[in-house]
């Protein structure tokens, strides 16, 4: 018997022995299966085509199982590959799907491929993620594939939100007029922040590559163009993405994208803002005093960022010594969103003082508090 190492020394000289290579490949153990192989088809691919399905049916997943997997592919076995990968165990499965997206990048046969195992094994390339080798295989069947799916996904919604992450990486900065499109039409909040996270993916945020400057700074002035339609799930993941992205100094900036049509004449988002101060007084009367303002903010921040309580704290609150009563409270109230103008912001006192007044205190008066600026 020809030691195996000699084998593929004689093949790559050109006096290869297909007997011995042959010999070498029937008794070779189910590791060495793809080496011997491999050295009979460098010498002969005639005759190592006939005995490529038994190798790959003897052959365990494997770094040589791989080459193994190109080189039936160029011998025609498209059918005798997904079978054996489909016999995989998950995780070696995964494995050699990614082996066959990274070959996809020098090999043009694999895309095709992978683009017929599609309409060949139907709903097993999707559940057993066969689409995972397509992130990097940028080629154009490729990408129509992975645009009919994302744009006439399955039932599953995770498997769409799968395939997004790969179509995203494919496509790049392609793929983003896609996503603008699905996040704008997306009915389920649940899923907006999945299709915000893919604008990262889109400029390969997290590769070996590195992320694409140019496309993550087409991602980032998108997801400002789409803030004013985004609901609280995708508004709060546009923040984490923009840091992904290198532009997390203007995650503050979404406040104000997201209420550009409430911006004022003077630049500044106008929140309404009262508190009300309740104190029981003499004789267990109960007393109230609304303290109406307005939170000015220049859009650099969301309310919830904002502690209101603190801001409002040295204002007077004096109800209870001047009615000589026994207890107060006071209650922050601010509008939950910008007000348009100033009789939004009247409208808004005038609905607190006619709820507080329908609960009968003795005595309800008002004080106009200077604005709070930020």
């Amino acid at each position: 018997m020809i030691p195996l190492l000699l084998a593929l020394s004689s093949a790559q000289a050109g006096t290869c022995s297909v007997e011995a290579l042959s010999t070498e490949l029937e008794e070779a153990s189910p590791m060495g299966v793809p080496r011997a192989f491999h050295a009979l088809y460098e010498c002969d691919a005639d005759a190592a085509a006939p005995l490529a399905p038994a190798a790959l049916s003897r052959a365990l997943p494997s770094d040589d199982a791989n080459q193994l997997v190109l080189d039936a592919l160029a011998l025609g076995l498209e059918d005798e590959i997904r079978a054996w990968i489909g016999g995989l165990r998950s995780d070696e499965r995964s494995g050699s799907i990614k082996a066959l997206g990274e070959a996809c990048v020098e090999h043009e046969a694999v895309a095709a491929f992978l683009v017929t195992s599609e309409a060949a094994i139907g709903e097993d390339f999707w559940s057993q993620r066969w689409y995972r080798s397509l992130g990097e295989c940028r080629r154009p069947e490729v990408q129509a594939l992975l645009k009919a799916e994302v744009q006439a996904p399955s039932g599953d919604r995770n498997r769409f939100l799968s395939v997004l992450e790969v179509f995203a990486r494919n496509l790049g900065a392609d793929a983003l007029p896609y996503l603008k499109t699905l996040l704008v039409l997306n009915e389920r909040e649940d899923e907006a922040g999945y299709i915000v996270n893919a604008f990262a993916d889109a400029a390969n945020v997290g590769s070996m590559d590195g992320m694409n400057a140019e496309t993550a700074a087409l991602a980032v002035t998108a997801l400002f163009e789409l803030a004013p339609q985004m609901p609280e799930p995708a508004l709060k993941q546009a923040a984490i993405t923009l840091e992904t992205l290198g532009a997390g100094d203007r995650a503050g900036e979404l406040a104000g994208a997201h209420f550009r049509d409430r911006i004022w004449e003077d630049g500044q988002l106008h929140y309404g803002l009262v508190v009300v101060e309740t104190a029981t007084c003499k004789k267990g009367k109960v007393q109230v005093v609304l303290h109406q303002s307005e939170l000015v903010e220049p859009g650099r921040a969301w309310l919830a960022e904002l502690d209101v309580d603190e801001l409002v704290a040295g204002w007077s609150y004096t109800l209870q010594a001047d009615c000589k009563g026994t207890a107060s409270e006071t209650v922050v109230r601010v509008s939950a969103q910008p007000l348009l103008d100033p009789s939004d912001i009247a409208g808004y006192q005038r609905a607190i003082r006619s709820e507080i007044a329908a609960t009968g205190p003795a005595k309800l008066s008002e004080v106009v508090e200077a604005p709070i600026g930020l």
